[in-house]
């Protein structure tokens, strides 16, 4: 029996009905994206002309001459939605994988990652169009949306800590790695049979920026520190349970570090934490706990 295994249904309810943390960034983000969709809904209610020349100058264009004429709109086609569905799945993918980015690192590196992530699956459109299989799909058109970025922070999170279950509010839990390989998986799928080939080229482009800082991560050293994550030197040593204790509500940090637990429970109530209070509330030695629980995966 776990710690908390009594109180399943309690604190079941307790995050369902209560105020859910959302990190301060991920706001930011998604209102940015939505103001500027917003606006370029009501230009097209009033003048689809003018929509159309916000269209032609903040979405990035695939072929080099007109790229070369525009190169902003690297940048601008990272926060740009011309189509109401793809804006929606980009923002529950910024909420969803944003939150868990924030939670396991910190809030600092979401907007970072995200732009950072969004501007490399720009930039893969250019070898797509070296590639045959490819090139087809890329010519003429306008790419945009924050697709790129979203599966950015969706690679890092899920393959940083794989076995780690969540709940997709309330859906059936699911391991992060699980999550990670069915969004590449739909990407490559749409792409195959030719679906909104644009919104999927950039998945696998921003795809790509995840692994790489995921890569970057779990090989960089103190001594040479990436920027905007933390370096950490200390290391958390697992207890072993000693004893079975149950609580028929959370406890606090004190009585917690007096019960022994073990690995697994030590993770659900620093998650549980989290989810209450946000990673901020979390001391150095609980930082250092994921951090080398995560990288042992």
């Amino acid at each position: 029996m776990g710690l908390f295994k009594k109180t399943d249904t309690l604190h079941a309810y307790r995050h369902r009905f209560g105020k859910p943390y959302i990190s301060p960034p991920v706001w930011w983000l998604i209102g940015l994206c939505s103001l500027v969709f917003m606006a370029y809904g009501i230009v097209g209610l009033a003048s689809p002309e003018m929509a159309a020349v916000l269209r032609r100058n903040l979405m990035m264009p695939t072929g080099y001459a007109q790229y070369s004429a525009k190169p902003w709109t690297l940048l601008t086609s990272v926060f740009f939605h011309d189509s109401l569905l793809l804006f929606l799945g980009d923002m529950i993918g910024i909420l969803l994988f944003g939150n868990l980015t924030s939670m396991l690192f910190s809030k600092k590196v979401v907007a970072p990652l995200f732009v950072a992530g969004g501007l490399i699956a720009s930039a893969s459109v250019w070898v797509f169009k070296e590639i045959p299989l490819t090139r087809e799909l890329l010519v003429d058109t306008y790419i945009g949306g924050s697709s790129g970025g979203m599966m950015t922070l969706a690679v890092l999170a899920s393959f940083y800590m794989p076995e780690q279950m969540i709940r997709l509010y309330g859906v059936y839990p699911l391991k992060l790695k699980f999550i990670g390989r069915a969004l590449l998986l739909f990407s490559i799928v749409c792409i195959f049979f030719k679906y909104d080939s644009g919104a999927n080229l950039l998945h696998l482009g921003g795809a790509f920026g995840g692994y790489l800082f995921l890569v970057l991560l779990k090989r960089h050293t103190s001594a040479t520190p990436l920027p905007f994550f933390r370096t950490r030197k200390k290391v958390w040593k697992s207890a072993k349970v000693e004893m079975k204790i149950i609580h028929n509500k959370p406890v606090s940090d004190d009585e917690f570090g007096d019960i022994r637990v073990s690995r697994k429970e030590y993770l659900d109530h620093l998650l549980d934490k989290i989810g209450r209070h946000g990673v901020d509330s979390l001391s150095r030695s609980e930082l250092d706990f994921l951090n080398h629980f995560g990288k042992e995966d």
